[in-house]
């Protein structure tokens, strides 16, 4: 008997009867597939087929960038690529399609398809309608509220967009030839995303659209041939699916799933969709990471107790550019410390840890897929699998339990170990780096610098809507912008006007489904700001999850906001017996997880805007005034270049007001980039800048927001016991999103992705740099580098 200790992690171990070299994966691309399934695999022209898959969404990473991305997640051992296709940018208004063929467009669905065969990797395309995705409001077009109808749920309007998605969609990749009864790489579809969560809130609604779902995708003749999938549907989630819909399941771990699923539907293969090797993070909240140990260790279950499809989202995460961050406050880069990072570059241990796993696997794929394992049970948190055939044999033992200081002790029973035991440890873990810049760059200084101007003082003649109330943020904007304005007049006869300070208080209702953040001004100047409450709340985490709670069944209900400020004899005064209150609503995202989204709210939502103002006459006695505004402007979006402005923005090297434009010019680095060895560029935002948005050459990068991150009780230490470089093999228990955050008390995100496409390579090499702050920064300390992504 030939022992092979496979110890990528120290709570796996494998036991190989035979050496066997790692086998490449079969592929039938070019010529046309039959994709089918029993319940052990799915099968191509009959072929049992392994996947171990990762997720890639081509609008996160420039074109340019996807060959080495796609090479890269080969060499990771990555046979399927699996991608959502995202409906808000293939219909941005009714009934206009945008499916672009342009060269150097990263929205190119086809081209992306394209280029994962060229790469001999199949697709699992995700058409779903529904994303999530952590995606500005999961990936639905906004001009859908339009339609005044619940979504995702049973109704004629509802079905009939929907369909029109999916058929355009499923038409453009068949022009393509793209699909696998074509010849095309595309073998897997999927309709609906973990529906089952939130079906229930829909009620008889919910179930119908769920049978409609199973009919509707049967009954599409292009797709014949091709398994259409359904995640967190059935087994005790929601509705459960036709016998024809592959259900699967989503999660950090979905061994335990695999019992249930194979009584629910004995004739379809077990498929892990979404095995989640990291996390997102949202603005204020430490960086989140997953050992790479317990990612393996939970592959190595799944595989062992059946399993034939697992899908890393993500394999590549990447950048989340301009403002499709959904959330809300969810920061731009989506990196999901996963095995490729945003730059490109493997992420070790995890991507060199798991690859390895990811060989052995691919070794014995034939005998996990035509085998059914004997299965023994030692004790409580210790069991084995063993796969066997006459010549060829593969065990799992595993140690399920959480005590470091007891393993489990497995005999090896067999003449020619002479009798050995196998201990097999607790959970383990192990080490991740960081990028490390390769070059650091100079910027030109700032050539340009302009004050953004204030409604009340420059009212717009357009872009601008006067209303007897406040009108709420996306009925306007149709989430054009991030921004709008409520301008009033407060009447200083309505207040006090003997001279003395008074307190004012400016009350009202906000949507909450938006991280709305609101700045108040008053006469011209910053009075008082608030960041409001979102899916993970950075100033009051606790208010937040309250919240949730109470929302999570039922439309996004208003807060309260009341910004209170103090305006003295040295404030800015009233003119012509007028205060200007302007207030600025700041949307982070729209919400991209939940029930009726459609009923999200943004801005102010309550019928007027209270101000209310107290001064003390006396030490025991105070009086107040109430005024409610009767008259609203609204003005939608920034206003760069409206004159009228008398505020500075740069002052030399000082820190820069907000509500504040700048522009710097750099030159292109005279670095080679080839597709085997591609370059990006990072800018750093570190802790100069204060919260805004920047664009280079007109390519919006995203939003940034210097906040500082803190941990929140439920996400524990922010370097807990097995979560520190010197601690990693402590690590025992499930992990989850709260676990082994980093960065405690640094900005939550520091360095910004700026793609090399971007760049201009001709002429002078000149580019423009551009940023918009929304509340005070030092721009002339900002850094660039270059990130070599070899």
């Amino acid at each position: 008997m030939w022992v092979v200790n496979f110890l990528m992690t120290l709570a796996v171990v494998l036991l190989c009867l035979k050496p066997t070299e790692a086998k490449k994966t079969k592929s039938f691309l070019g010529s046309p597939m039959k994709v089918d399934f029993d319940g052990r695999s799915f099968k191509i022209n009959g072929e049992r087929q392994l996947f171990i898959a990762g997720s890639f969404h081509y609008p996160r990473a420039p074109r340019s960038e996807w060959p080495s991305i796609f090479q890269q997640a080969k060499d990771h051992g990555i046979n399927l690529i699996q991608t959502y296709v995202f409906w808000d940018i293939h219909e941005p208004e009714n009934d206009q399609w945008n499916f672009p063929s342009d060269p150097n467009s990263s929205e190119d669905l086809v081209a992306f398809v394209q280029e994962a065969a060229k790469h001999d990797l199949y697709v699992h395309l995700r058409i779903a309608g529904y994303v999530c995705a952590e995606w500005n409001f999961g990936g639905l077009p906004v001009w859908l509220r339009d339609l005044n109808v619940t979504l995702r749920t049973f109704n004629d309007v509802w079905l009939r967009e929907l369909s029109q998605f999916m058929e355009k969609t499923l038409s453009v990749v068949q022009q393509a030839n793209l699909l696998a009864n074509q010849g095309g790489p595309i073998i897997m579809l999927q309709i609906e995303n973990e529906y089952g969560n939130m079906e229930d809130n829909y009620g008889w609604g919910g179930k119908e659209y769920v049978r409609w779902l199973s009919n509707y995708a049967q009954s599409l003749t292009v797709s014949q041939g091709i398994p259409w999938i359904m995640c967190q549907q059935g087994e005790g989630v929601g509705t459960a699916p036709a016998p024809a819909i592959v259900n699967a399941c989503n999660g950090f771990y979905c061994d335990d799933w695999i019992t249930k699923h194979a009584a629910a539907f004995p004739n379809q293969p077990h498929m892990w969709t979404e095995n989640w090797p990291g996390w997102f993070q949202n603005w204020g909240e430490p960086i989140p990471h997953r050992p790479a140990v317990d990612v393996a260790y939970a592959v190595a279950k799944w595989f062992a107790k059946g399993g034939s499809y697992m899908n890393y989202y993500m394999v590549f995460g990447g950048t989340t550019f301009g403002r499709s961050v959904g959330g809300p406050l969810i920061v731009t880069s989506y990196d999901y410390d996963v095995a490729i990072n945003e730059f490109a570059q493997p992420n070790e241990p995890k991507f060199s840890l798991l690859g390895r796993l990811h060989a052995l696997l691919f070794a014995y794929e034939d005998l996990l897929l035509e085998q059914t394992p004997t299965h023994t049970v030692v004790s409580a948190h210790c069991e084995a699998y063993r796969y066997a055939s006459a010549n060829d044999a593969i065990t799992f033992y595993i140690n399920s339990g959480e005590n470091v200081n007891a393993p489990c002790s497995f005999p090896l029973n067999d003449d020619s170990t002479g009798g050995q035991v196998l201990d097999v440890p607790a959970w383990s873990v192990s080490i991740a780096t960081v990028f490390t810049p390769v070059s650091d760059f100079a910027l030109n200084p700032v050539v340009h610098s302009v004050a953004e101007p204030i409604p009340s003082y420059v009212p717009p003649a357009l872009s601008s809507v006067i209303a007897t109330q406040p009108l709420e943020q996306l009925s306007l904007t149709g989430d054009s912008t991030d921004y709008l304005w409520y301008s009033s007049l407060v009447p200083a006869a309505s207040l006090f006007e003997n001279g003395e300070s008074m307190g004012v208080t400016v009350t009202f209702q906000a949507g909450t489904s938006a991280g709305s953040m609101f700045y108040v001004y008053w006469n011209g100047a910053l009075v008082a700001s608030t960041f409001g409450e979102a899916g993970g709340n950075p100033i009051n985490p606790a208010a937040s999850a309250a919240r949730r709670a109470a929302s999570a069944s039922s439309s996004f209900p208003p807060t309260t906001v009341s910004l209170s400020f103090t305006v003295s004899p040295s404030s800015p005064a009233a003119a012509e017996g007028q205060h200007h209150l302007d207030i600025l609503s700041v949307s982070m995202g729209l919400k991209n997880y939940g029930p009726f989204l459609e009923t999200i709210q943004v801005g102010i939502v309550s019928p007027n805007v209270t101000v209310t103002a107290v001064q003390t006459e006396a030490p025991s006695r105070t009086s107040s005034k109430t005024f409610v505004p009767t008259s609203y402007l609204h003005t939608v979006g920034l206003q760069r270049d409206a004159a009228g402005s008398a505020r500075v923005c740069d002052s030399g090297d000082a820190a820069t007001n907000g509500l504040c434009w700048f522009t710097t010019t750099f030159a292109t680095p005279a670095v080679v980039a080839t597709a085997s060895s591609p370059v990006s560029m990072v800018l750093d935002l570190g802790a100069t800048m204060g919260k805004g948005m920047v664009s280079v050459n007109g390519h919006m990068l995203g939003r940034y927001w210097n906040i500082a991150s803190a941990a929140t009780a439920s996400q524990r230490d922010c370097a807990g016991v097995g979560c520190s470089a010197e601690s990693y093999m402590d690590f025992v228990g499930a992990y989850n999103g709260d676990r082994c955050r980093s960065d405690c008390g640094a900005p939550s995100q520091t360095y910004y992705k700026l793609p090399w496409d971007w760049l201009n390579h001709e002429g002078s090499g000149e580019n423009t740099l551009e940023i918009f702050e929304e509340i005070g920064g030092n721009v002339h300390k900002l850094r660039l580098f270059t990130v070599s992504m070899a």
